[in-house]
C-alpha cells in the first residue's frame, strides 16, 4: 500500500469514528484536548482550540491535498 492511499485510509477513519459525529453515551468528550479541571464528559460540545485531534486532521488534510 501506497502512502498516500495509507493516510487516505486512516483519516477516513479517523473522520468516521469522531466522537462528535457519534455522540455515543460514553464517548462524549474528547480525549485529545478535554481540560479536566473544567469540564465532564457531559458539558463538552465541540472541540477546544488546540486540539491535537483536529491539528491532526488538518495536517493529514494538507498532505493529502499537496501529494495528490
Amino acid at each position: 500500500m501506497e502512502t498516500k492511499e495509507l493516510v487516505e485510509k486512516l483519516l477516513k477513519m479517523a473522520e468516521d469514528n469522531e466522537w462528535q459525529i457519534h455522540h455515543a453515551a460514553e464517548n462524549q468528550y474528547c480525549p485529545y484536548c478535554i481540560n479536566y479541571e473544567t469540564q465532564s464528559w457531559d458539558d463538552m460540545r465541540s472541540h477546544n482550540d488546540g486540539c491535537e485531534y483536529v491539528a491532526l486532521v488538518a495536517a493529514a488534510k494538507e498532505w493529502l491535498s499537496n501529494n495528490a
